[in-house]
């Protein structure tokens, strides 16, 4: 499978969902072009590992999936550790 061909079986619509608070890695996470269960497959891991772990990403991911991760989302290294590190939810509406 080209790399052409898993981004239209993954990309999801430029659709947002409602409101809702959420952390920075789960707006990084959400912002992406992909979807969520697309991103598990690739990481190695079922859809539900990974929405656990996206929950407390400081105690569940180590450097190597954090890695891995920011190659699948295509975004540096260093943003993905930023989102990683911050605690404080974000209104997704006080962003755009």
């Amino acid at each position: 499978m080209t790399k052409g061909q898993w981004l239209k079986m993954t990309t999801k619509p430029n659709k947002k969902k409602g409101d809702k608070r959420m952390t920075p890695f789960e707006q990084l996470i959400n912002d992406s072009d992909y979807k969520k269960k697309a991103i598990a497959e690739r990481m190695g891991m079922s859809r539900s590992n990974f929405y656990k772990k996206q929950k407390k990403p400081r105690q569940s991911f180590n450097a190597e999936q954090l890695d891995e991760l920011s190659k699948i989302l295509e975004v540096p290294l260093e943003t993905v550790f930023d989102a990683v590190l911050k605690k404080q939810r974000v209104d997704k509406n006080e962003t755009r």
